[in-house]
């Protein structure tokens, strides 16, 4: 695409509930700049958003975890916003970009930035439709894949965006199914479009090429499975119980690794995403809670903290 450039473009298929793994397969495999989700949705408010216009992400939230009290409904999901650099690219999305219509006079298909539900539920309900839109007040649509492709995405440090058309609502109002095809078209057409400025993409990274060096070093440290079995028959780790256990079920991984088997990872990855929790790396500098703990508040509250200095938030200094 483009006349000084080539973009290489794979379409992969991802059905309902396997974008966590396909994802992370596929860039593991081709090493891609970005992740992109195209397909269709529903629209929350026709009066936001009607049938075949593309709804471009902005903000992804997790609608699935809650926690139902007396007092209410408590969010446990997240609210992502898009990286900058592919939110930049995609804040004029759709400028010069002409809508593949027989008849351009007969339907005007609109382009919308905005927030994305995205859970497990097909929603054909208009209570709960309505539930969803009191909860998630500014969402213009609700989807199956994008937290998956988030979770993998995140895991990864990879650029990622949904975009979708409108094919029908979640108020469980009847349409025909033709408009899927005719959305997804729509949602396809408009993602070609954004591809095709190939030179606001030469600045972003394969995926694995800006972070080569900061394995070699996060690697140098670390004993392989053969070393692991080497250490484990010489000595027994001090600590015992759950850390020899743990050694142990490591070792036992890296062989069925080596043996050309299914990585257990990506299993236990999808088991975890399924049931609400999500896998993450963090720097091992020997703070692993601290870590854990930023990184759970710049997703859920948008705070950034250094482990070097620690800004002060709601009255409390937070220190690893």
């Amino acid at each position: 695409m483009g006349d000084d450039m080539k973009l290489n473009i794979a379409v992969i298929k991802c059905g309902k509930g396997a974008s966590v793994l396909a994802v992370e397969n596929a860039v593991k495999v081709l090493g891609p700049k970005a992740v992109f989700a195209v397909g269709s949705c529903s629209g929350l408010d026709c009066n936001k958003a009607k049938l075949g216009d593309v709804v471009v992400l902005d903000k992804l939230i997790t609608y699935g975890p809650s926690k139902v009290t007396e007092n209410g409904i408590e969010e446990l999901g997240v609210k992502v916003p898009l990286k900058p650099r592919l939110s930049k690219l995609t804040t004029t999305a759709g400028g010069g970009w002409e809508p593949p219509l027989k008849d351009a006079s007969g339907l005007e298909v609109e382009i919308h930035r905005g927030a994305f539900l995205s859970g497990p539920e097909v929603v054909e309900s208009r209570e709960r439709c309505r539930a969803l839109i009191e909860r998630f007040r500014g969402a213009v649509a609700i989807e199956g894949e994008g937290e998956g492709v988030y979770a993998a995405a995140h895991d990864l440090d990879i650029e990622w965006i949904v975009i979708k058309g409108i094919s029908g609502f979640a108020d469980g109002t009847k349409v025909k199914d033709s408009w899927r095809t005719f959305a997804s078209l729509m949602a396809a057409s408009l993602t070609a479009h954004i591809l095709s400025d190939t030179i606001a993409f030469q600045d972003l990274p394969h995926y694995g090429s800006a972070s080569k060096e900061k394995n070699k070093e996060d690697n140098s440290g670390m004993m392989s499975g053969n070393q692991v079995r080497h250490k484990e028959s010489d000595t027994q780790p001090p600590h015992g119980g759950v850390i020899y256990d743990a050694l142990q079920r490591i070792c036992k991984m890296e062989a069925y690794r080596d043996a050309g088997k299914t990585d257990p990872l990506l299993s236990l990855k999808k088991i975890a995403y399924e049931k609400g929790f999500e896998i993450s790396h963090n720097q091992g500098e020997g703070n692993c809670m601290f870590f854990a703990i930023s990184e759970q508040l710049e997703l859920i509250k948008g705070v950034k903290l250094s482990h070097k200095k620690p800004p002060k938030y709601e009255g409390r200094w937070y220190m690893g």
